[in-house]
């Protein structure tokens, strides 16, 4: 060994420089880079699944609050022997919707007396497919037709590709379906 050569000794370097021993603490310019690579690799990934979690609890919510929303229509239909309608304010699903109750006489929804309002939702989802924009309850709790939801049900979906579908029996018992694929992104 000549004067002023290295000897690694572990992650530490050790110079030998005119018989004086330094010691030399940390890491060098590639065990720094590959340090940071490594980092970055797990943040892409930690962020990629915090992505996927967002959009699944944003599915979640949605469908959470269409069943809440039938199954407080059924129970008032019961409670109060009258017939219930849950109806889209507008053209679509996403815009909306509220549970009105329908005046005996005429089958005509009130709604100056809706009993509950879901205005617009926040989330980025799109509804795809002709749905049913109108489901009646009435006074027993079965639905005024065997599929109130129209033979596909109500399927919506968020950027990802992802989605969820509705489907209800007459009796007011709605199922949720997971789709993976198969809302126009691949």
């Amino acid at each position: 060994m000549s004067w002023g050569s290295e000897v690694r000794v572990g992650m530490q370097r050790v110079s030998i420089y005119q018989g004086h021993f330094q010691k030399q603490a940390g890491f060098g310019l590639v065990e720094s880079f590959i340090s940071i690579v490594l980092l970055a690799g797990f943040l892409l990934s930690a962020c990629h699944l915090f992505l996927n979690l967002f959009s699944s609890k944003l599915l979640d919510q949605t469908a959470s609050r269409f069943i809440d929303s039938f199954q407080k229509a059924r129970q008032v239909a019961i409670e109060t022997n009258t017939s219930i309608k849950v109806k889209a304010i507008g053209e679509s699903w996403g815009d909306g919707w509220q549970v009105i109750p329908m005046n005996s006489e005429t089958s005509v929804p009130e709604f100056s007396q809706a009993l509950h309002v879901q205005n617009q939702l926040e989330e980025p989802v799109t509804f795809i497919g002709h749905q049913e924009l109108s489901i009646i309850f009435k006074p027993n709790g079965m639905t005024s037709n065997l599929n109130p939801l129209g033979e596909r049900g109500i399927i919506f979906c968020n950027a990802n590709g992802k989605g969820r579908q509705l489907t209800m029996l007459a009796s007011g018992q709605v199922q949720v379906t997971d789709i993976k694929q198969g809302c126009g992104v691949s």
